[in-house]
């Protein structure tokens, strides 16, 4: 049975190497990620839907930013929710239905029994935002002062109140910039989020990280 992720940029596909090692299942998912960004990504998990036949047996997953309609009109949320149903829907898979103990979502194919696929809107497939807001929620307890001054020095930044030169830094890539300055100080510095995730620095127990682990569970290993 081919398992399939397909993710947004080099990032996205490190951080879901590290979840998969830490849950136990390295090497088992293919993940593949798209740099020109979702729409891209969006395409490409279309395209290999039309590859699907009777005879398929796979699970072909999509973990995708809802990004900020105030960057793009058409992203955010309830934008991007759509954009996948209808690639989904225009091939002959049921609308997505969220999975059962998780939030993120699931579908199956009204003509192809044996292939599920599934869909994953960072943060937390309501809110707009980006797979950082995500891990900016995980953060392990040993973690919390220093993201959370991290938070605090950004704020102060992009506010222009921290005394220093101005910097431009957009209110919606608030969540980039403070895991960029907290993997700054980090050791090693500037460290990536797949590394994060396996040194435990973002952790996966957390309560607001089940959600993700779930659905994971349900489209690859179930």
């Amino acid at each position: 049975m081919q398992r399939l992720l397909i993710v947004e940029g080099e990032e996205d596909k490190k951080f879901f190497e590290a979840v998969f090692r830490v849950m136990g299942h390295p090497e088992e998912i293919e993940i593949r990620f798209h740099p020109s960004g979702k729409s891209n990504a969006i395409q490409v998990f279309g395209a290999r839907l039309d590859l699907v036949t009777q005879a398929t047996k796979a699970r072909i997953g999509l973990a995708i930013d809802a990004d900020d309609p105030r960057l793009n009109a058409s992203d955010g949320f309830a934008n991007t929710h759509k954009a996948v149903n209808q690639q989904l829907q225009q091939r002959h898979f049921n609308a997505l239905a969220i999975g059962t103990g998780t939030s993120g979502f699931l579908s199956k194919g009204n003509r192809y029994a044996d292939v599920l696929t599934g869909l994953w809107v960072m943060p937390n497939n309501s809110a707009n935002g980006y797979l950082e807001d995500f891990a900016n929620s995980t953060v392990a307890a040993s973690e919390r002062d220093r993201q959370s001054y991290a938070l605090k020095v950004t704020e102060s930044v992009m506010r222009d109140t921290h005394g220093g030169p101005s910097f431009e830094i957009k209110e919606h890539h608030l969540a980039k910039a403070v895991v960029g300055t907290w993997f700054a100080w980090s050791d090693p510095p500037r460290m990536n989020l797949g590394t994060a995730v396996s040194r435990g620095l973002v952790n996966i127990r957390d309560p607001k990280f089940q959600p993700l682990i779930a659905w994971l569970n349900l489209l690859y290993f179930t």
